[in-house]
């Protein structure tokens, strides 16, 4: 008996503990695709395409500036890892429809970087302010390697 309380405990604290680390899901909404008035040539799509989340989102006009401000620097962060990579494999990007896709390289760079503090984080204006810090952040890093000389 004194074994199966002493589970049942250990259960009940693992449990705690676990819920007491987690944190609010995060919704992701791509908010630079959607344009209203379907006059920016690369936003296609309307709030129509939206989740009920995002939606709400996008109906608070700080939030929606936020979410677009993210996605900028998720945008700055690609063309800087693609252009770096392209750059290491000799290629232009994607050039004949190949991408130069080079994980030790982008491992590389993500250490240099914690976004697992955004993850901590504990509602959505400070998630994606701090995912903004860090993207930018990156993508200097990035931005500096391409002006270097290559190293083997």
């Amino acid at each position: 008996m004194k074994i199966c309380s002493l589970i049942l405990i250990l259960f009940v604290m693992r449990s705690l503990a676990v819920n007491i680390h987690e944190t609010p899901p995060f919704d992701t909404c791509d908010f630079d695709l959607i344009d209203d008035t379907l006059t920016e040539y690369y936003s296609p799509m309307t709030s129509d395409f939206l989740s009920e989340e995002c939606l709400r989102y996008w109906k608070n006009p700080y939030l929606r500036g936020l979410y677009k401000k993210e996605a900028q620097a998720f945008r700055a962060f690609t063309l800087a890892i693609q252009t770096y990579e392209a750059k290491k494999s000799g290629k232009k990007v994607c050039e004949n429809n190949e991408y130069a896709l080079n994980l030790i390289e982008r491992q590389k760079f993500y250490n240099q970087v914690d976004f697992s503090l955004c993850y901590m984080k504990t509602d959505q204006v400070s998630f994606l302010n701090c995912l903004i810090e860090k993207r930018t952040a990156l993508t200097k890093i990035i931005n500096k390697a391409i002006s270097q000389p290559l190293s083997n």
